[in-house]
């Protein structure tokens, strides 16, 4: 608790009157200094007494202005001149001065010793801060005391509030309640979206005690939100509710022993979860290599979060350069933020070059309902690739086995959508998303020799085939999406985000190229099997 100069001179015998600069009480006192030297300037700090005689300016009132104007320039909390000596009384035009300046002088008493006012200063400085380190080591002893007896968040958030005389609620990074004091509850349904909201905004690295006032049913809340960081990034925050003005200046090393309580818990909580992922990392990766499951492996399957559902399995496979220790972090926050709400049970499986998504979609009778759990799953792949293009993360993929009934048959779709990443059909909503299919004709030239592919593949192509670099890619990417849409112009535009006068030219340049229309059936299915035989094979 910072003293003021409202509080030293509240002792007028020892410290003696306000001779000047009334506005000007409410500045800080942190130390206090005797000097009378010439170039006394020099030698003051901010936030200092400063205790003289005046001797060396006692006969120069400008010496005495300039003294004054430097001292409030400095922050210099104030000045004490001892009169009667050599400076007989402070001059009118000095109080003047000071008063426009806020300045406070104080003029000692007449039988002061420098002694006693430094030791009076110093015991009103000292006094608070020792007051608050009781303070605080008192609430640090009760608040051990309380993680050594393994109370949870709750207790310690009730302890909070009883020690502080304030609202207590903790949050983790993403806004979710982890615990709250007894007195939130009055208000909670009220208060709590208000605070998701403002935490919402926070940057996670941002480094700042952030303070605001909300109204809370009509009335007004200052809040305290105190960030929680571990490795860098806020985890968890501290929200105190019902705070005063100068709260975070008194309570702020309680916070800090309450931040660092709170990321021990979540460092080893995060040890615990590493821990539980490392086990079903390695359940699961010796589960799915199998041809179909046992009825005892299932049984397990099920204490790993397996549930007696249809499932389907997808494979996201991002960039290699996505790999870091915290960006997997984040971006499995990001999968589980678009999965998770609308397929609460999918179990989240990260390896060291991809994630692994099984995803519970209950089946129903219903071809409405069906429909319905299929564009809802897509829809979620689809935030996915999303997020992928918004960081300009390239290149990924996302493959999608097909939907089993049996928890037996879980390993197939593992499978297929292993499978479906190289050689599945596109969706329609994303290229990056690929789904299984069934073996077709494409998959027959697998029994034709390698050297008549390369014929086939050139005859067909033509002159495409010779294109080089970004314009083969382009060109070839352009003709398949079309092939592939039954000749829709503006659905391949649409996948492919580019306006479709940019499609038709590529078009027309592939028919100029091809020397044939593309409307013809025969053409039109040759170029579709080659272009997707390409995806199968390494064309020389």
């Amino acid at each position: 608790m910072a003293v003021t100069i409202r509080e030293i001179i509240q002792d007028p015998d020892k410290i003696g009157v306000l001779k000047a600069g009334q506005n000007g009480i409410n500045r800080i006192v942190q130390s206090v200094t005797v000097m009378d030297a010439p170039d006394i300037i020099n030698w003051v700090r901010s936030n200092q007494i400063l205790l003289t005689t005046g001797y060396v300016i006692k006969d120069d009132i400008t010496a005495q202005k300039k003294l004054i104007t430097d001292l409030a320039n400095l922050g210099c909390a104030g000045i004490a001149i001892k009169t009667k000596r050599f400076l007989m009384e402070i001059n009118p035009s000095i109080i003047e001065l000071a008063d426009k300046l806020n300045f406070p002088i104080i003029e000692l008493p007449v039988d002061s010793h420098f002694a006693d006012v430094m030791n009076c200063v110093l015991s009103k400085i000292l006094y608070p801060r020792n007051d608050n380190l009781q303070h605080t080591r008192n609430v640090h002893h009760q608040l051990t005391k309380l993680i050594l007896n393994g109370s949870d968040f709750s207790a310690i958030a009730n302890k909070l509030e009883g020690l502080l005389c304030t609202g207590v609620i903790f949050l983790d990074a993403k806004g979710v309640v982890i615990a709250h004091s007894n007195r939130i509850k009055k208000y909670y349904n009220s208060i709590i979206p208000l605070i998701q909201q403002y935490v919402s905004n926070i940057p996670l690295k941002h480094n700042i005690i952030h303070t605001n006032n909300l109204v809370v049913n009509g009335n007004s809340l200052r809040i305290i939100a105190y960030p929680v960081y571990i490795r860098k990034r806020i985890k968890n925050f501290i929200i105190l509710t019902e705070t005063t003005e100068n709260f975070v200046e008194h309570y702020l090393t309680i916070l800090e022993q309450v931040s660092t309580m709170l990321g021990f818990e979540q460092i080893k909580n995060e040890a615990i979860i590493e821990n539980e992922k490392k086990k079903q990392l390695d359940f699961f990766s010796h589960l799915l290599e199998k041809n179909t499951l046992s009825n005892e492996e299932i049984l397990l399957g099920k204490t790993y979060g397996l549930i007696d559902s249809p499932y389907t399995c997808v494979i996201v496979q991002p960039p290699d350069k996505i790999f870091g220790k915290n960006s997997q972090h984040l971006l499995r926050d990001q999968i589980e933020q678009k999965i998770l709400p609308a397929f609460p049970s999918t179990i989240v499986i990260q390896n060291s070059a991809e994630f692994i998504l099984l995803i519970p979609c209950p089946q129903h009778s219903s071809r409405g309902k069906e429909n319905h759990i299929t564009a809802k799953l897509e829809q979620c792949l689809v935030e996915i690739t999303i997020w992928f293009e918004k960081y300009q993360l390239f290149p990924f993929k996302i493959g999608v086995g097909g939907r089993y009934p049996l928890l037996a048959d879980l390993p197939k779709s593992f499978r297929e959508a292993k499978e479906s990443l190289d050689a599945g059909y596109q969706s329609k909503a994303s290229p990056k998303i690929r789904y299984y299919k069934t073996k077709e004709v494409v998959e027959l030239l697998r029994y034709i020799p390698q050297d008549k592919i390369d014929e086939l593949y050139s005859n067909t192509l033509g002159k495409l085939h010779v294109l080089k670099g970004q314009d083969r890619e382009e060109t070839l990417q352009t003709l398949y999406i079309y092939l592939e849409n039954n000749c829709n112009i503006s659905e391949t535009a649409k996948q492919l985000y580019v306006h479709r006068n940019t499609v038709l030219y590529r078009i027309e340049k592939c028919e100029e190229l091809l020397d044939s229309s593309l409307k013809n059936p025969e053409k039109n299915l040759l170029l579709r099997l080659m272009l997707r035989a390409s995806e199968l094979f390494t064309i020389s």
